[in-house]
């Protein structure tokens, strides 16, 4: 392995360090053209860093010219770069540099999982309309409003859940800022600082987030092609006496793993057992017509219950909604908003209530998971058979399952090649050198994914 220090300015980001020190060592001749370079992953482990710094390290000394990335044979030291050597270094990097610009680096985004946007433009156009016609319909709502959200807006959400097999109650649900506001809100009044959180071994990005705000930390949970396993479950919740377990039942992101009901009596048996809260997040459940009922519908007072509509049917509509196993929990919830937002009304709000009374939601969504399937089919087609793939009908994001150092050099090779994925370090908790990669369809134009995905196969079969 390259011996590769990290001593330099200690003021300079630890990247532009790594960068440097490459530089140094290949001026010096410890590191000559064609030296391979070790995987993202072990690298990270030796400097203390994480594996996204090293993605970033590299991808600027490509830029450099220092280094190269090839298919099939990772990553190695540019021959023009150490014949150069440290003087002639910043010359033979301009051309490179130009020659790696000029690849347009990540013109394809499969990295923002956002619901594809084709006809539902069309259908959002039609409410906007009418909402500008009729000013007066939603004036009422232009003023502040009570810290969990306008009766109205609340009863129209609390419909919307109960037509999907949750029967709630608005009196204990709370208007707010999408769901990833929910999660920290959830957490924020069923933990204290220093708990534990118990999460799937691979998770949503933003509940990492959360999680930092609220200083908690996650203990990740053996996963299977259903999701959570419920005897390890109760053997993480009784070695680290945590109280609440974070849980995607439904389209799991990034797995795409659907509970069955069985699946999830086990996890309430479990939860009702060791005193667990559960935090349900369902903002994908709507696209997965027949999947059993929500958590929140088996066992209401121990679970919260978190969805928006940014997933299924506009992103840009920054409303979400949780739903409170309790009194007592929804009144710190309400205090919470009070406290830091007076209200998460706005006129998002107005604008989803109305998609959903008109009956414009569900229509759209219609139209998104029409659309997630023939993007789902495509990709299936055009990464062929040698590709391991995980999937739902209806869902707009797959999963590739693959070994830790393979995702990590996947992802470096993609980058070079223009296109953006969500780094396997970001999503993956288990530690046992199982990872994968997250592909998003929904936010590219049909024609752009799958030219993407042609130029992604032969990274995936080749490295």
């Amino acid at each position: 392995m390259p011996k590769i220090g990290t001593g330099s300015v200690d003021t300079a980001p630890i990247y532009l360090r790594i960068v440097e020190a490459l530089s140094r060592d290949v001026a010096s001749g410890h590191l000559v053209g064609g030296d391979a370079l070790p995987p993202h992953r072990n690298l990270a482990k030796a400097l203390g860093v994480s594996p996204g710094t090293i993605t970033r390290a590299y991808l600027e000394a490509e830029t450099r010219g220092l280094i190269e990335g090839h298919v099939g044979r990772g990553t190695r030291v540019s021959g023009l770069a150490a014949r150069a050597g440290q003087a002639n270094e910043t010359a033979s990097a301009k051309p490179r540099s130009e020659e790696i610009r000029n690849r347009n680096f990540a013109t394809l985004n499969l990295a923002l999982n956002e619901p594809p946007m084709v006809q539902s433009l069309y259908r959002l156009a039609d409410v906007f309309a009418e909402l500008g016609n009729n000013p007066e319909s939603w004036l009422d709502f232009c003023s502040y409003g009570p810290s969990a959200g306008f009766d109205a807006h609340r009863v129209s959400f609390a419909r919307w859940i109960t037509s999907q097999g949750l029967p709630a109650d608005s009196r204990r649900m709370a208007v707010c800022k999408g769901a990833q506001h929910a999660i920290s809100l959830a957490f924020s009044v069923s933990t204290a600082r220093g708990d534990t959180v118990l999460v799937e071994s691979f998770t949503y990005t933003g509940v990492r987030s959360a999680a930092a705000q609220n200083d908690l930390r996650l203990c990740a949970v053996p996963m299977d092609d259903e999701g959570i396993l419920p005897e390890a479950l109760e053997e993480a919740a009784r070695r680290t006496g945590a109280r609440v377990a974070y849980l995607v039942p439904t389209l799991q992101n990034p797995t795409t793993s659907v509970m069955s009901l069985k699946r999830r009596e086990d996890i309430i048996e479990i939860a009702r057992r060791l005193n667990l809260i559960l935090v349900e997040d369902d903002v994908y459940g709507a696209l997965i017509p027949g999947a059993p009922p929500p958590l929140a519908a088996l066992a209401p007072d121990i679970c919260f219950y978190i969805s928006s509509l940014s997933k299924t049917v506009c992103p840009a509509l920054r409303t979400g909604f949780i739903l409170a196993p309790n009194d007592r929990f929804f009144s710190a919830i309400s205090s919470r908003l009070q406290a830091t937002m007076i209200t998460a009304t706005s006129l998002d709000t107005v604008i989803a209530s109305r998609l959903i009374e008109t009956g414009a939601a569900r229509i759209i969504i219609d139209d998104v998971r029409t659309e997630s399937q023939r993007r789902t089919r495509a990709a299936q087609e055009l990464l062929g058979p040698d590709v391991a793939l995980k999937s739902k009908d209806g869902g707009f994001h797959i999963w590739l399952p693959m070994p830790a150092e393979k995702a990590e050099e996947v992802l470096s090779a993609a980058v070079v090649n223009g296109i953006a994925i969500t780094p396997p370090s970001s999503i993956e908790g288990s530690g046992d050198g199982q990872s994968g990669l997250r592909l998003c369809l929904g936010a590219p134009s049909f024609e752009d994914l799958t030219a993407g995905l042609n130029s992604l196969r032969p990274l995936l079969i080749s490295t």
